[in-house]
């Protein structure tokens, strides 16, 4: 509804309507097919509204009205280590898929990240008396205590925004199927959300939002790298396509 609302010329806004409360969830046991549903949509949905995105340029801010209200967010207990070790199982499970949908530098980068996930996870699960981050129990053992058990991990931001541009580009242009697609982003997601986890364990929620944005930030500094693999597979298509009529 957004998408279509931002394509179609409507005004936009912000309506501050308080916070919005859910059951909490750890992210790691209860990512079901809204993920999938809701990925898959908006990947469709960029590449039938290209000429409304493509040669954006820069941000602002949109008119708000309401108050502001700041809520704790209820806390939430995150298997930080199952994170990171779904990341890792999906080095070994897609790592084909994963070089089909990705430019080679952000291949290869997820990969070393996700052998790096495996090996910090273990070592953290046998120094905290885990017996395997696979079940749902974490064995009284605290998010921030399993997240400073790994505090070493960090998966960039800049690569993360590679990632979802060149699952972008793949989607429109490529040869895999979309459900192929998401399903190979859900445990480069995992360890995306595993990394913020870490790096969020013992800020304040203000410092914490901090933190989105700056990652808002750097998808915006990095859209020229979007812009030109998408104008690089269109022409290419456009070659392609040439080529099959001539012959």
């Amino acid at each position: 509804m957004t998408t279509h609302a931002l394509v179609g010329g409507f005004a936009v806004c912000e309506t501050r309507l308080g916070a919005k409360v859910h059951d909490p969830k750890d992210p790691s046991a209860d990512l079901g097919p809204m993920f999938r549903q809701v990925v898959g949509t908006i990947l469709g949905l960029a590449g039938r509204h290209s000429d409304a995105w493509l040669d954006i340029r820069g941000s602002h801010e949109v008119p708000a009205y309401g108050f502001e209200r700041w809520v704790e967010p209820t806390p939430l207990k995150v298997n930080t280590l199952r994170l990171l070790t779904e990341l890792g199982a999906g080095q070994v499970t897609l790592s084909d898929t994963w070089r089909a949908m990705l430019a080679p530098a952000h291949a290869a980068a997820t990969e070393e990240l996700a052998i790096e996930a495996t090996k910090l996870a273990d070592r953290a699960a046998r120094r905290l008396g885990l017996g395997g981050t696979e079940s749902g129990a974490n064995g009284g053992v605290s998010t921030d205590e399993m997240s400073d058990a790994v505090a070493g991990f960090h998966f960039p931001d800049e690569l993360w925004a590679g990632i979802v541009y060149d699952l972008v580009v793949a989607a429109r242009f490529g040869s895999i199927p979309l459900e192929r697609l998401v399903a190979a982003l859900v445990p480069l997601y995992f360890g995306r959300v595993g990394s913020l986890v870490v790096e969020a364990r013992h800020l304040d929620q203000g410092d914490a939002e901090e933190r989105v944005e700056r990652q808002a930030r750097v998808f915006e500094l990095r859209k020229p790298y979007l812009v030109e693999r998408w104008r690089a597979a269109e022409e290419e298509a456009r070659v392609a396509e040439g080529e099959g009529e001539a012959g």
